[in-house]
């Protein structure tokens, strides 16, 4: 399900955010979000869903173990286990194909090469769970005792297929206690708006150029070639900023959304750097935060040079580049 898509804006977000203003109380919400988050990866994804929950329910499970057996032999075994077996998953899946062919190559063995299908999704929710696994290690996070407000901060919609990466520190007393505000909703729906701008007036029709020009950069002119260069280029700067300065001055509310990308290369025609400007809604779990280096620390490396802080967020074969000012 495509987030820029008519199904998305008029049915499925609607329909989730009635349901949501509907529950009565934040459990009940809660479990709105699950369902409604299953359901859109479900959409896309309808085996690897149970993929996706199984990772969650060993994650959630290792955690109460890590937080039972506390700096004990215990604690240590259910941290790489369950870290080893992340990333396992996430190189069976992403990185087999690869991999056999670099041996095929290097070796001239004809090893079969493995067809897999990426699931959907499965760079962000492994890295959140690993990173879950070694702040309970840490002792930087309680360790979640309940399975169904884990499996809300693995799954939540908005940020499942395209990111960020959101560290559970932070919106781990949002999943059990938030607050909605007219203003919340007003800001959200503006960004959304001004998202959906970006990705359907700029992006989309910037892709049109590049499929034209940069594909038979062979036989086009200099000129050309730049032209195609600057209609690629154009829209990632400035939604990766965008993007950048909503994920790190963030507020609780229960509509939220950030500029952000909901396609994957090939799907109805756009390009990679169309990664960057696309809107995400958000609902709800998110703090505001005083902007630092360690809400940046998620998104990926960063540089310090003078009060700026650089750094690159890479997703398959795309590679977001973003930049943020210290305060």
């Amino acid at each position: 399900m495509v987030f820029s898509s008519l199904f998305f804006i008029y049915i499925f977000l609607p329909i989730c955010l009635l349901f949501y203003l509907i529950a009565r109380n934040v459990s009940q919400k809660n479990w709105v979000l699950i369902i409604f988050s299953l359901i859109f990866y479900a959409w896309g994804e309808p085996v690897y869903v149970f993929l996706m929950f199984g990772t969650a329910l060993l994650n959630y499970f290792a955690g109460r173990i890590i937080g039972k057996y506390q700096g004990k032999a215990g604690d240590t075994i259910a941290t790489y286990f369950t870290v080893i077996y992340d990333f396992a998953m996430l190189g069976v899946f992403k990185y087999s194909g690869f991999i056999v062919e670099n041996i095929n190559a290097l070796l001239s063995a004809n090893i079969p090469v493995p067809d897999i299908k990426l699931p959907i999704g499965i760079s962000f929710y492994t890295f959140q769970t690993v990173s879950y696994i070694i702040d309970c290690h840490w002792e930087s996070v309680k360790p979640q005792k309940s399975f169904k407000n884990f499996l809300l901060y693995l799954t939540l919609f908005p940020q499942l297929v395209a990111g960020p990466i959101v560290r559970y520190s932070t919106i781990e007393k949002e999943i059990e206690d938030r607050t909605i505000s007219i203003t919340d909703i007003s800001y959200g729906l503006n960004r959304v708006a001004l998202g959906l701008a970006k990705k359907v007036l700029l992006a989309n029709q910037l892709s049109i150029i590049v499929d034209k020009y940069l594909p038979n950069i062979e036989g086009i002119t200099v000129f050309g070639a730049w032209f195609g260069a600057v209609a690629y280029a154009i829209p990632t700067w400035p939604s990766a900023l965008d993007a950048s300065s909503a994920s790190t001055s963030t507020r609780t509310s229960s509509t939220r959304s950030s500029a952000r990308i909901s396609q994957n290369s090939g799907r109805d025609g756009t390009y990679p750097s169309a990664h960057s400007s696309v809107t995400t809604c958000c609902m709800c779990l998110y703090s505001a935060k005083e902007e630092s280096t360690a809400d940046f620390s998620s998104y990926g490396s960063a540089q310090v040079s003078g009060t700026a802080l650089t750094g690159i967020s890479s997703s398959g074969a795309f590679t977001t580049v973003f930049s943020y000012s210290s305060k």
